[in-house]
């Protein structure tokens, strides 16, 4: 296989957009959307960041938020949150920021709710005794119970 050196005639810069510092350089809505890249794992922190340049991520053009999408790799959950909202010409990605961290905390409360009637369950305490310290019907926690 030949591999070869081709030159180009325009020159490629390349972003560590995980260097803050290097951030500063760009006095576009560029700086912004790649500060956000520090954040893709770490969701509250995200929502802060968004909450902090609230003027700014308020006010998405469709376009920027499709870039938002990919850059943080979440099409699926971010579409999710904005169903009602893409047809409008602006999108407030502070609200389907939270919407989706708040949608977070509740599953994870959700499934520690499942998890502590599946142990107690196996601890041999009864299905009306969990039923009633989770407040649920006896009906629903058998149906975890069985999952």
């Amino acid at each position: 296989m030949d591999y070869s050196i081709v030159k180009l005639p325009y020159s490629i810069n390349l972003i560590d957009a995980s260097d803050p510092e290097k951030l500063c350089a760009f006095h576009t809505d560029l700086q912004l959307i790649l500060g956000m890249l520090q954040y893709r794992n770490k969701m509250e922190e995200l929502v802060g960041y968004v909450n902090q340049h609230r003027e700014y991520f308020s006010k998405l053009d469709l376009d920027t938020y499709h870039a938002v999408q990919a850059f943080l790799n979440s099409e699926t959950r971010l579409r999710q949150v904005m169903k009602d909202e893409s047809e409008e010409d602006e999108i407030d990605m502070c609200k389907a920021l939270q919407d989706l961290y708040e949608e977070g905390i509740g599953q994870g409360i959700e499934q520690g709710i499942r998890e502590l009637i599946v142990r107690k369950y196996r601890k041999g305490v009864s299905i009306e005794e969990i039923a009633d310290f989770v407040e649920m019907s006896c009906e629903k926690v058998q149906e975890i119970v069985e999952e």
